[in-house]
This record gives structure tokens, sequence and C-alpha cells, in this order.
């Protein structure tokens, strides 16, 4: 997965990007390649519609590393 790739180049310090990702894909997936990519990850609401969940993801920098 390239998620990521590229997303540090518009992130300031501080700044943040929304993810929305659905039950039926590989949200895990995406969600480490994240993480393994050094950005923070935070859920921000999910919502359940017929046979998926949809959910949105707060993206970061994770400045602490």
């Amino acid at each position: 997965l390239e998620i990521g790739a590229g997303l540090g180049e518009h992130l300031g310090p501080g700044g943040v990007t929304w993810l929305l990702l659905s039950s039926i894909g590989d949200a895990a997936g995406w969600l480490d390649a994240l993480r393994l990519q050094g950005y923070a990850v935070q859920t921000a609401a999910t919502r359940n519609i017929v046979s998926e969940t949809l959910a949105l993801f707060r993206v970061s920098r994770n400045d602490r590393l």
C-alpha cells in the first residue's frame, strides 16, 4: 500500500488529514501502513450502514517519533 506516500509533504506541524474507510475493504491494512510510516491514527466516528461500517479517522504526524 502506498497510502501515506507524500502525505508528510502536505502536512505541516499540527496538520491533520481525514480518512474515510469501509469495513468492506482492508481498513486495518491501510491504518497499519500509516502507523508504520510514523503517523498517529485516531478513530473520530463510526456509522453502521446496512451491510458495512464506515469509519472516519484523523491522521496526523506523530512528532513524538
